[in-house]
C-alpha cells in the first residue's frame, strides 16, 4: 500500500486433479484449498511512495507474503529497505518499512471491490508507526483493466492532520505478447503531502511477463516544489526498474 499505492487487487489461486481408473468413470475434481499462500520478492532500482523515494534514489529491496482464504479475507505482510536519511520524515530514522493488511476482496461479476487497513511500521523509528483503512473497486473497460482507490489515514498521536489519497490505476495487455503498460495517477492532501498544499503523482511503465519472474520499468514524478525541500532530489521524477518473483 502503501499501496503503494500498495495498497491491493489479490487473488486467490486455485488447483484441480482429475483422477480416473481405466474402465470407470472420472471422479469429480477435488476442491480448491480453502486458504491460498502467495508470495513475492524483488528488487526495485528507487523505492518510490505516492510519487517520492524513500529509498534516497538508490536500489531497494522488497518482500512480501499474503494468506487469501476463499472467502476473500485476507491477510499480508510487505518489506521494503529505505532510506533513514532521506525518508526522515516519514521513519524517523528507520532502514525498514513493514506493511501490515488485512481486508476483504473478492469479485461480484466483473467488478472486484476491495477493503481494508494498512498498519505502516518503521522498526527502530520512534513514534512512526500509523494505521490508514482503504477501499478500491477494479474492473474491465473492454481490454483495459481499470482500478480506482481512496486512503484515510485519520489523525493519529504522531501526525499532526488527516490525510487522504486517491487514485487511478489503468492497465492494457499488449495481444500476443507478455507486456502489459500500465499508467496511474493519484492526488493526496494532508499530512503526508510533504508541506505542499496538496500533491499530485503520476507514473508511466510497462512490465514484461516470463514464467515466475516480471521484468517492470516505469517513469514515476509529482508536482512538488524541488527547492522547497532540503533532500530535493527524493522528490525528482525518474525512471524505476524492478525485477520481481512471484511464488
Amino acid at each position: 500500500m502503501k499501496i503503494s499505492n500498495r495498497g491491493v487487487s489479490l487473488f486467490a489461486l486455485s488447483a484441480a486433479m482429475l483422477l480416473g481408473n481405466v474402465g470407470h468413470a472420472q471422479e469429480a475434481a477435488a476442491p480448491a484449498p480453502a486458504i491460498t499462500i502467495t508470495g513475492t520478492a524483488a528488487f526495485v532500482t528507487d523505492y518510490r511512495f505516492r510519487g517520492v523515494s524513500l529509498s534516497d534514489r538508490d536500489i531497494a529491496g522488497q518482500a512480501s507474503i499474503t494468506a487469501t482464504h476463499s472467502s476473500g479475507l485476507f491477510v499480508g505482510i510487505w518489506g521494503s529497505s529505505i532510506d533513514p536519511i532521506g525518508a526522515t520524515a516519514t521513519s524517523n530514522g528507520s532502514s525498514q518499512e513493514i506493511d501490515l493488511t488485512a481486508g476483504f476482496s473478492k469479485a461480484f461479476g466483473a467488478i472486484t471491490p476491495t477493503v481494508g487497513v494498512i498498519g505502516y511500521v518503521y522498526p527502530g523509528g520512534h513514534d512512526v508507526a500509523y494505521y490508514e483503512p482503504f477501499v478500491s473497486v477494479a474492473g474491465a473497460v473492454g481490454p483495459l483493466s481499470v482500478t480506482l482507490g481512496a486512503n484515510y489515514a485519520p489523525n493519529q498521536g504522531n501526525t499532526a492532520e488527516d490525510n487522504i489519497y486517491v487514485y487511478g490505476l489503468g492497465a492494457i495487455g499488449i495481444p500476443n505478447s507478455p507486456i502489459t503498460v500500465k499508467a496511474s495517477v493519484g492526488y493526496e492532501n494532508g499530512a503526508f503531502d510533504y508541506g505542499s498544499s496538496s500533491k499530485i503523482d503520476y507514473m508511466v511503465g510497462a512490465d514484461f511477463k516470463y514464467k515466475f519472474l516480471t521484468v517492470g520499468v516505469q517513469y514515476i514524478g509529482n508536482n512538488l516544489d524541488r527547492n522547497s525541500f532540503a533532500s530535493s532530489h527524493n522528490r525528482k521524477d525518474g525512471v524505476v526498474a524492478s525485477v520481481t518473483a512471484a511464488f
